[in-house]
């Protein structure tokens, strides 16, 4: 279980394996690349200015979630984790609750 942990510390780290700086803080584009989940949020939604109250109240309940909204800088790495059966990313988008 520890493999998940570490790889869920990798998947907050930026390009340059340091941790990211607060999304909404840096107003970068990101992405939910996670399951969609009916009245909150849809596969491949961006947010640009912030995140809506839907969602961030979908967070306080799933605290996973926030591992799948993404910078768009990067997207193309995350999604690459996603595929990759196992790995973290691939874990925590199998535990999201989408009832």
């Amino acid at each position: 279980m520890s493999g998940v942990k570490e790889g869920m510390e990798e998947a907050k780290k930026g390009s340059k394996g340091k941790p990211d700086v607060s999304r909404e803080e840096k107003k970068e584009t990101v992405m939910y690349i996670g399951p969609s989940i009916k009245n909150v949020v849809s596969t491949g939604t961006l947010y640009r200015n912030g995140l809506p109250e839907a969602l961030k109240k979908e967070m306080e309940k799933q605290p996973v979630i926030k591992s799948l909204i993404v910078p768009v800088s990067g997207l193309a790495r995350a999604q690459r984790q996603l595929a990759t059966p196992g790995s973290a990313l691939a874990v925590i988008y199998g535990k999201v609750k989408i009832a």
